[in-house]
């Protein structure tokens, strides 16, 4: 079987690669003629790849075929970085130099330019990366590989960075007043193990290394650029490089806490819980970060309970000034406020389990409105999307009443630039603003892509050549496949979370009756019903507990993070002792509330959800009825089409028609993805993209017939 497989997944490969070359090729032959420079570089682009990579192919081939598992073990290596940036940047070298000698049949303008361009990319590539590969070549003799020795600790004066810095007192009094007075409060509120005075020599540096290159740079498109009677002002911005190298540090500090302050937001309430419970069984809270230190639940909350384990252990604090000095210097204040307020009710004698209780309750709220202020937000940005997805091909036709040909080109330009920066844009906000989960779901993306390329391929050639066809099929291919292996994961998370707060009320039940925690398990697991997979998984962990594992000991197989989590607590509370009814109580209302949450955030979200399929319908039909009407009006003003502005109105190009089919397509599949991120919580569930891209491409092949039916009605 291995051997079967390996061999059809090569010849699969190598077909591919000859397909992406041929239609490299006509994409080229087809579009040479029109001047068209990126569609003629698209197609180099697409025959150099497919050829290459058979070339490559054929050369291991009899090797391969002989043994098919080290085609298994190429398929698996992780390459080299230095040697991949070697070959990427001869690749770069090779089209520049190509460029510069007017090797590629492109416009002789550009050639120069973009020739310039790549080959300094390329020289500057080479030189970084033969760099790299000196210092850590001479790394590894210095680490004494092979001769028993092992470096634990890297002096400083190994510090290429600092050594260079230090020895200068320009860069050095740079390099102290930026880890002064800018990196380090920064690198203290980013949670960043390193020093500063380390981190400002790197990048000032880095800076002088930036000015070095961008003197000859500079001097480089200044002379290519007067050749071209064009504006220098762009040469100049080169020199901004040592500026941003300096400014970068404190931009990626900054970056980095804004990261750890968000990245605990949503944590914060299923902890505080956690924190609660364990404090009316008689355990602290800093007991509680002690406990979820290293046990993969909590992911940003484990680096925060990591490092306040630390200033215990190591830096001898106790566990109080410990906690207040985490909650003194982080960015979050709510978790701020959670370590300050728990060390003042400590001090002053009060009641912590009701100061917790309380705390989370509070969290709990916060995360309600956290939820309906981003169901909210997301809506608006749907709409507007929506909105600007119709105007757009309003816009782009109208403008081709006047100017047909140049229309194309910008459409073609909406397709490739324009919806999806919008699309990256969008999808970056709605990512920042969404509350996050940590599910576990993962797709096939080799079968994905594979079946992407070859339906493009196939769809291409029957269709004769038509790309918006083959757009659309490579699309809803690649949903299917990859969006049919998330749906099942994403039933299986919803069917555990749904599952979740009767069994916590069954296990609260249980425990009134005088039951522990683990024979309630049992018992639930031999005569309780909930679902399939909530079932399977009950059974699983009472069986690997009558091996005399503990609860919390156990493997919990689960893609859903509130099922591990809520597992996690369990085990905890049978480890403290077994907890009262009254903590198993407020888990279950924890969970319960949680997943109210949930819903009423989806069901929200609803009218988005529709938006999104009924949107390809009416662009299509916008679009169908636009180029009815100027073929309409072409053939009204035909007697006159000779003369004039006349001459281009009368002529409506099938390029424009396609173009725009192509820019429906897109659209479609950009709402569908902003969408799933937005209503799924993920971006992996494509199987919405397949539907809603195919919702268009029917839609786009009935409208015309449709649209003209409706006309000649009206007209009679």
């Amino acid at each position: 079987m291995v051997k079967a497989d390996s061999r059809i997944t090569y010849l699969i490969i190598v077909a591919l690669l000859i397909a992406c070359s041929y239609i490299g090729l006509h994409v080229f032959v087809q579009y040479s003629a029109s001047g068209f420079v990126y569609t003629q570089i698209a197609g180099i682009m697409l025959a150099g790849i497919g050829v290459g990579g058979v070339l490559v192919l054929l050369t291991y081939a009899i090797e391969l075929w002989k043994k098919p598992q080290y085609l298994e073990l190429r398929l698996t290596w992780q390459p080299n970085p230095i040697l991949v940036s070697y070959i990427a940047s001869a690749a770069v070298l090779y089209f520049g130099i190509g460029g510069m000698f007017v090797l590629t049949p492109v416009n002789e303008n550009y050639a120069d330019t973009l020739g310039l361009v790549l080959t300094g990319i390329g020289v500057v590539s080479l030189t970084i990366t033969a760099i790299f590969h000196y210092r850590g070549a001479a790394k590894a003799r210095g680490s004494g590989k092979g001769a028993g020795k092992e470096v634990t600790v890297r002096p400083f004066e190994h510090n290429l960075a600092l050594r260079v810095v230090s020895r200068n007192n320009i860069l050095s009094a740079i390099s102290k007043a930026m880890s002064a007075h800018l990196l380090t409060p920064e690198v203290i509120k980013s949670g960043m193990l390193i020093n500063p005075q380390i981190l400002s020599s790197k990048y000032v540096f880095l800076s002088l290394l930036a000015l070095v290159a961008s003197i000859p740079l500079t001097v480089v498109v200044l002379l290519s650029l007067q050749s071209y009677d064009v504006p220098s002002f762009p040469a100049l911005l080169s020199l901004l490089a040592p500026l941003a190298m300096l400014v970068m540090p404190y931009l990626k500090l900054k970056s980095m806490a804004g990261d750890r302050k968000r990245g605990i937001e949503d944590e914060l309430p299923f902890f505080c819980t956690y924190a609660s419970v364990m404090q009316s069984v008689g355990l602290s809270l800093y007991n509680s970060f002690e406990n979820i230190a290293s046990r993969n639940v909590f992911a940003n909350l484990e680096k925060e309970a990591l490092m306040i384990q630390r200033n215990v252990q190591f830096f001898f604090k106790n566990q109080v000034e410990a906690l207040e000095q985490a909650g003194r210097v982080h960015p979050n204040e709510k978790f701020r406020g959670l370590l300050l307020g728990y060390t003042s009710e400590w001090r002053s004698g009060g009641d912590t389990v009701h100061y917790l209780d309380a705390k989370s309750k509070e969290l709990l709220n916060d995360m309600r409105f956290r939820w309906q202020r981003y169901t909210a937000m997301v809506s608006d940005i749907g709409e507007v999307m929506v909105s600007l997805f119709f105007i757009m091909p309003v816009l782009i036709l109208t403008t081709a009443f006047v100017f047909p040909l140049q229309t194309t080109v910008i459409t073609g330009a909406v397709v490739a630039v324009l919806i999806p920066l919008l699309t990256a844009v969008v999808f970056m906000m709605i990512s920042n603003m969404q509350p996050k989960t940590y599910d576990l779901i993962e797709g096939k993306t080799t079968f994905s892509v594979v079946a992407a390329i070859a339906s493009f391929a196939v769809a291409y050639f029957l269709s004769h050549s038509t790309v918006w066809i083959a757009l659309a099929t490579s699309i809803i291919s690649t949903g299917v496949f990859y969006g049919a292996w998330v749906i099942a994961q994403r039933r299986e998370i919803t069917q555990v979370e749904k599952a979740l707060p009767q069994f916590l009320r069954d296990i609260t039940e249980y425990k009134k009756m005088g039951y522990d925690i683990n024979r309630s398990v049992f018992k639930i697991a031999e005569e309780n019903l909930y679902n399939a997979t909530f079932d399977a998984l009950l059974k699983n962990t009472a069986k690997q507990m009558r091996m005399g594992l503990r609860l919390s000991d156990t493997e919990i197989k689960v893609r859903s993070w509130l099922g591990r989590l809520t597992f996690f607590l369990l085990g905890e509370i049978v480890n403290s002792g077994g907890g009262t009814a009254s903590a198993l109580e407020t888990l279950t209302n924890f969970v319960s509330n949680v997943n109210q949450i949930k819903k009423e955030a989806k069901s929200t979200m609803h009218l988005y959800e529709v938006l999104t399929y009924l949107t390809p319908i009416g662009l299509a039909f916008t679009v169908a009825l636009m180029a009815s009407l100027m073929t309409a009006f072409s053939s009204t003003v035909a007697s006159a089409s000779e003369v004039g502005i006349l001459k281009q109105i009368s002529s409506v190009p099938d390029e424009l028609i396609q173009t725009t089919n192509m820019m429906i397509v897109a659209a479609s599949a950009s709402m569908a993805f902003v969408a799933g991120k937005a209503i799924d919580l993920t971006s992996k569930n494509t199987l919405r993209i397949a539907v809603t891209v195919a919702v268009a491409a029917i839609s786009i092949s009935l409208s015309t017939e449709f649209v003209s039916g409706i006309i000649r009605m009206v007209t009679g």
